[in-house]
């Protein structure tokens, strides 16, 4: 039975040739993985849906840097705080505004009408946005100020050309989140009172450069930090990796991750424990990877090298060139 297709996480503005774009698809699937759920504040999601969980910036910048080889490389980062103007009548329209003119304006690269057409719809009708899984609403309440913030995080990956290398693309990754923070203030002798409205949004948008090339089904690594039990009982074997591969195409509570000539699951929400240790970095692997089990005859070929290495260390001989 086949797996169904999961939605993006991302709405996508592509403005690539048809040469570029299994790559990009990979980029995006790339940021997808690093949309997980988050315990702070209390996300909100439509009846019978869970929540889609908020973008990681740290977890996907240190992916891209720590990340061996040039294919993805990150180039720049623009980030500022914006809020409505307090005459504003509809500061929903102006945040939209000004934010569409912010990520223009620090990449004039990015196709303007149409980002100006996403962000906003986003602002006017956000709910339409979450039903796509681009967007996710948060809640919370500021005990020490006596606040309570609603909004969501909105979520776009734009693509367009590298105008001195046909062969590369500059991806921007983006979150805009949106805040209103209403603040009750009590009246005389706690009669009556106010609340007051203050409406923010928080852009960050970040720009890697990409090359042509990456295979059409990537294969991630995740470097796990050494065990402080060298045996684990959750997964009946000696855990002895600190690199394991995995599908990111599953959900996050049950992903499956496929280790060297073992296979290994890791669930985040199992009670042991044990499969809940950071992880310290994600990025995407060449294929065949250099974990996957050698075949039969990679073996032989091995077994035949180190008899031959033995045999000129026996004869006391040196190669030559």
């Amino acid at each position: 039975m086949s797996t169904p297709i999961k939605p993006p996480k991302f709405h996508q503005i592509v403005d690539l040739p048809q040469s570029l774009l299994p790559t990009f698809t990979n980029v995006a699937t790339f940021a997808d993985t690093h949309v997980k759920k988050q315990s702070v504040g209390t996300q909100v999601a439509k009846p019978g849906k869970p929540a889609t969980g908020q973008f990681i910036w740290t977890d996907f910048r240190t992916a891209i840097t720590t990340r061996p080889g040039t294919d993805i490389a990150f180039d720049r980062v623009q980030s500022t705080t914006i809020r409505a103007a307090e005459d504003a009548s509809e500061p929903a329209t102006d945040l939209a505004a000004k934010v569409t003119g912010f990520i223009a304006g620090s990449f004039p690269a990015v196709a303007r009408e149409e980002l100006a057409e996403r962000v906003e719809a986003a602002f006017a009708d956000p709910s339409e946005d979450e039903s796509k899984g681009v967007l996710t609403s948060v809640r919370s309440h500021d005990a020490a100020k006596g606040s309570d913030k609603t909004g969501w995080e909105y979520r776009l990956i734009c693509a367009y050309p590298n105008a001195d290398l046909p062969d590369h693309f500059y991806a921007l990754v983006t979150t805009v989140k949106y805040t209103d923070e209403a603040t009750k203030k009590p009246g005389r002798f706690g009669m009556g009172g106010s609340t007051k409205h203050s409406y923010s949004a928080d852009v960050v948008a970040m720009q890697v450069a990409v090359e042509k090339g990456q295979p059409a089904t990537l294969v991630y690594c995740i470097i796990l930090p050494p065990p402080s039990n060298p045996w684990d009982p959750t997964m009946n074997s000696k855990l002895d990796l600190t690199a394991i591969e995995f599908d990111p195409s599953g959900d996050e509570e049950d992903v499956v991750l496929t280790g060297f000539r073992r296979n290994v699951n890791l669930r985040p929400q199992n009670p042991a424990g044990s499969a809940t240790r950071s992880v310290n970095s994600i990025f995407p692997l060449p294929t065949p990877s250099p974990f996957d089990p050698p075949s039969t005859e990679d073996e032989a070929a091995g077994t035949k090298e180190e008899t031959d290495a033995g045999a000129g260390k026996e004869g006391g001989g040196m190669a030559s060139s």
